[in-house]
């Protein structure tokens, strides 16, 4: 037993070896290429000189880096061959490949530099894999020089020059190397060795660098995962870098005494050796880790300030800023930072996306999620598909549509907010009636809005994947305003009062700089310089800023009509912008100072303070620092709102029909009684009949059974007064014809097919009556899908019915008031719906009373939840305040008087025998005829008279020198009186029949 027990000791103790000693690793499984390098540096001739010995898996093919080095001796399997060029492709070999390299090379520029006064090897320095290998890496070096590298462990074997063995046991890239005559500092913290590599200028910082990597690594460690390494190390560069390297991070001489680069760079660049150097980037699918590590690290702290939301309005303002249409490109091509226009998607956009991802998960899957990807690809190559894949194992959900559209589309999307209607309710409650809009292309978002009342705040979250999303929002106390997004949780475009005049877009766009006289253009020679690199132009003439719709930088002097815009100028050189009140979308600058050499001072930090409206130094120090004011998130008042037109932008009406031209159905809003509206409506017709627009004319004034009268009526196979009888046109609707008559007269002459929209009036009126319940099987199976989810369109109706439309009283319920508008609303929508499936190569103009289309409430939304969303609204003479959420467009015709039409002059009684005269008006066509009070009309021009349409329908066609012939009973007595003609106008024809 004893000696078993020691037999397992004695395997234990080899098993560990072997795991802990890649070369051997490597030996018996290889699935890597595995690395191993002997060099040795002489910094005085800027030599390296070493052996390099690769070994690659079976069945791979291995690309070798030889660029910028000399190749002495080149074997392959023992083979000695003629050095290759640059690169090497190793095709797939059965078995493993062992290749030995004796090279040299003299490296004096970056991004390699061997030198006596520092070694900095970034770049392919020795023989290397592309890809993912092990690497063991011995280094031989004067003794002055302290060598690091990628490491878990470093040896050190002393003699007259050192050597460093850097132990390191998991895959990486290609390795660098640092050495210099540095100052160490370490420590051990839990089973890390934590370390600070400094010249002698920068020892005093040791210790606050070491500080802040222990709070760093427990951070994250709590956050994500173990810290991936055994080692990590802050290494001064005698280069103004901030590299991020598996193990330790190389910072710049003049960066490392700054305040932030310790508490906001250095987080950044730790977080790296989980993300970028612990979980590698497969470059060929775009880099993720730049806008991850952002979001986790500066993101992360500006969150902790309480500054969350003004970092990501910033991200929002340097996108765009620097992104124009041409340099744009999705976040998944992003590969690194080559200017600001990529860094602003690498990083910004990239931490947005994780922001948002964040916020469609919520916390808790969020890192739960990234410490899923963390593990199952920490050491490996991962790729945004692996994110999405660790997201989506983790929450058991799908994510293909997020990733796809903020990953493979350029731009971001462009949101409004719109107030629709507040509403008063009972008990001091309001209903606010919002519309979240988007322009194309289409995101599926949601969308955080506020709506804040004198009482309380509400939060609603705004689903919206199409063109716009309604909001109903019932708040105890007035309303005062609502605001969409103001803590920045989507990427989008800002809107004009969320964009300031910041340095950033004086930076990011192109424009021209305006100077006074040659003698000041040499004082400002770098400035100008500095801005002609950014595509601005030196203008030989002066610019005025309505002259130009671009950025105009003025040097020393600006228009004596803009100078209130610019406060006095502060110190020796002055830099402020301000937005261009001729072209708000475009800035103005103004530039001062005393010296050239103020200039030259401070010309190298500009890039960096594009987030301030200005600055003003003295001698090279900034002095003023003006930080930008805006408006957070997108605001409407809800307490008292004013909007107003620019008269001479008023748009034609043939413009108007061209811009809606395309639209699958068109709705034109009218006041049934107004004749100006109606011939509008025509003028629309007629230019997009004769634009060759493939139109059908819907009609809210005749309903569903009557289809076939219209037909008949198009074709020619009955008239007028036919026509007007078989539709019941008058039993039905009731408003003069001739208003409507030049529409279907010019419908009729070009074949233009007419269809019957509403509901039969007999259900309409039962249901406003009863309600929908009282519907017989066969009248419920003539009424369609009811959507009530529309809570502002209701109070809406509510009021109508309270103060205009039940002024009669015969209607006592709103409920079933409510009901039937909705069976018109769902009547008509369906019919619309129905024409365009039977008949797909048409589009449809619809004329129907305003109130059914306003805000989109009643027929619109119901068509475009019936598939139809392509449509627009069009509104006539609206009486309203105007409102962006009402319509499309509105029309204001001219006022136009009614066209004639033939009335008796009396006021009659539908009884079964005929029509009842109760009264005959003074000074009419019937006074002047003999027609008496008592009087009953049976027949009309010989035609039986059973109700006041058919009377109506008589006298619709009759014009005002035309002459009826009325058939009475009198006394018993049928009695034929000709009326006519028809000229007498009066008051009180408003009543007569």
């Amino acid at each position: 037993m004893k000696n078993l027990f020691k037999k397992l000791q004695m395997l234990v103790v080899l098993f560990l070896f072997v795991l802990l000693v890649p070369g051997l690793c490597q030996a018996k499984s290889l699935l890597i290429p595995f690395v191993s390098l002997e060099a040795s540096l002489k910094p005085e001739k800027n030599l390296i000189e070493g052996k390099a010995e690769i070994k690659t898996p079976p069945g791979q093919d291995v690309s070798l880096n030889l660029s910028g080095l000399k190749v002495k001796k080149f074997y392959i399997n023992g083979k000695r061959i003629s050095p290759p060029q640059k690169y090497i492709n190793l095709s797939p070999s059965n078995s493993p490949q062992h290749l030995k390299i004796e090279f040299s090379a003299r490296f004096t520029n970056l991004p390699n530099i061997i030198s006596e006064r520092a070694i900095v090897l970034t770049g392919n320095w020795f023989p290397s894999v592309e890809g993912l290998a092990h690497y063991d890496i011995k280094i031989t070096l004067p003794k002055k020089f302290v060598a690091i590298a990628p490491s878990d462990e470093i040896k050190i074997k002393s003699g007259r020059k050192n050597t460093y063995h850097f132990v390191f046991k998991h895959p990486q890239e290609r390795p660098p190397l640092v050495a210099g005559p540095y100052f160490t500092y370490q420590e051990k913290y839990k089973k890390l060795t934590l370390a600070v590599y400094l010249f002698e200028k920068n020892a005093n910082l040791a210790q606050a660098y070491l500080n802040q990597i222990k709070k760093t690594i427990n951070e994250y460690e709590s956050l994500i995962g173990p810290y991936p390494y055994r080692r990590f190390a802050v290494v001064e560069n005698i280069f103004q870098t901030g590299y991020a390297f598996p193990t330790f991070t190389l910072i710049g001489s003049r960066l490392l005494p700054l305040p932030f680069i310790r508490e906001t760079s250095l987080p950044h660049e730790i977080l790296h050796n989980w993300f970028g150097c612990g979980v590698y980037v497969d470059w060929s699918k775009g880099n993720w880790s730049e806008g991850l590590v952002t979001y986790l690290a500066d993101h992360r702290l500006a969150e902790k300030k309480g500054e969350g939301a003004l970092y990501r309005h910033r991200l929002l303002v340097n996108y765009q800023s620097y992104v124009t249409p041409e340099r744009d490109f999705p976040l998944k091509m992003f590969i690194g930072r080559k200017d600001r226009a990529s860094q602003a998607i690498g990083y910004g956009k990239g931490a947005l996306f994780f922001h948002m991802l964040r916020q469609k998960l919520g916390d808790k899957a969020f890192f739960d999620g990234l410490k899923l990807f963390y593990q199952e690809n920490l050491f490996k190559y991962a790729s945004w598909e692996d994110i999405k894949k660790a997201f989506e194992k983790e929450t058991n959900s799908n994510l293909h549509t997020f990733f796809s559209e903020w990953l493979e589309r350029t731009g971001l999307p462009k949101l409004n907010l719109v107030k629709e209607r507040v509403i008063p309710l009972k008990n001091d409650e309001y209903l606010v009636a919002l519309r979240v809009t988007q322009e194309k292309p289409y995101y599926q978002l949601s969308v955080p809005v506020e709506v804040i009342s004198e009482k309380e705040t509400k939060s609603i979250q705004a689903k919206i994947s199409g063109p716009q999303a309604r909001l109903d929002v019932k708040i105890k106390g007035k309303p005062l305003k609502a605001v969409l997004d103001q803590n920045y949780d989507l990427a989008r475009i800002l809107t004009e009062p969320e964009f300031p005049p910041v340095l950033a877009r004086l930076f990011g766009r192109k424009g021209f700089i305006v100077v006074p006289s040659q003698i000041i253009l040499d004082r400002y020679k770098p400035l100008v310089s500095f801005l002609e690199k950014r595509g601005y132009i030196l203008s030989p003439n002066f610019i005025s800023p309505d002259e130009v719709t671009e950025n105009i930088v003025y040097l020393d002097t600006i228009p004596e009509k803009y100078k209130n815009l610019f406060p006095q100028a502060e110190g020796n050189f002055y830099l402020l912008t301000v937005e261009n009140p001729e072209n708000p979308s475009q800035i103005i600058a103004l530039a001062q100072t005393t010296s050239t050499q103020e200039i030259q001072r401070v010309l190298h930090k500009l890039e960096h303070l594009g987030r301030y409206q200005g600055i003003c130094s003295n001698n090279g120090v900034l002095t003023t620092k003006i930080e930008p004011t805006f408006e957070k998130g997108i605001k409407v008042n809800l307490d008292f709102d004013v909007k107003g037109l620019a008269l001479k932008e008023l748009n034609s009406i043939e413009s108007i029909a061209r811009a809606v031209s395309l639209k699958k159905v068109i709705f034109l809003g009218e006041r049934h009684d107004r004749y100006e509206q109606h011939l509008a409506q025509l003028e629309i017709i007629k230019w997009l009949h004769e634009h060759g627009r493939p139109i059908a004319i819907g009609l809210e004034m005749f309903q569903r059974p009557f289809q076939q009268a219209l037909d008949d009526y198009i074709a020619g196979r009955i008239g007028e007064d036919e026509f007007l009888r078989q539709s019941e046109y008058f039993k039905r609707w009731g408003y003069n014809w001739k208003l409507y008559k030049p529409i279907i007269d010019y419908a009729r002459e070009n074949k233009i097919p007419l269809v019957a929209l509403n509901a039969p009036k007999e259900i309409t009126d039962k249901v406003a009556k009863e309600g929908i319940g009282a519907l017989s099987p066969e009248e419920k199976a003539q009424v369609p899908e009811i959507d009530r989810q529309n809570l502002a369109y209701q109070e809406f109706l509510r009021f109508v019915f309270e103060h205009h439309e039940n002024s009669s009283g015969k209607i006592k319920n709103f409920e079933t008031f409510y009901e039937a508008q909705l069976v018109w609303d769902e009547t008509m929508a369906q019919s619309i719906v129905n024409y365009l499936e039977k008949h797909p190569d048409k589009q449809m103009v619809v004329l129907v009373g305003s109130g059914h289309v306003v805000y989109g409430y009643g027929i619109p939304s119901r068509v475009a939840r019936r598939g139809i969303k392509d449509y627009a609204i069009i509104l006539l003479g609206p009486e309203e305040a105007l409102n962006p959420a009402m319509a499309d467009y509105v029309l204001f015709p001219e006022p136009k008087e009614a066209p004639f039409a033939a009335k008796l002059g009396v006021l009659i009684e539908e009884k079964p025998n005929g029509l009842l005269i109760k009264k005959v008006f003074p000074d009419t066509p019937a006074k002047k005829a003999g027609l008496k009070e008592g009087d009953v009309i049976i027949k009309a021009d010989k035609q039986d008279i059973n109700d006041l349409a058919d009377l109506k329908a008589i006298l619709a066609v009759k014009k005002p020198d035309d002459h009826v012939l009325i058939t009475i009973l009198r006394k018993g007595k049928a009695i034929n009186i000709k009326v006519g003609p028809f000229k007498t106008k009066n008051k009180s024809e408003k009543l007569a029949k």
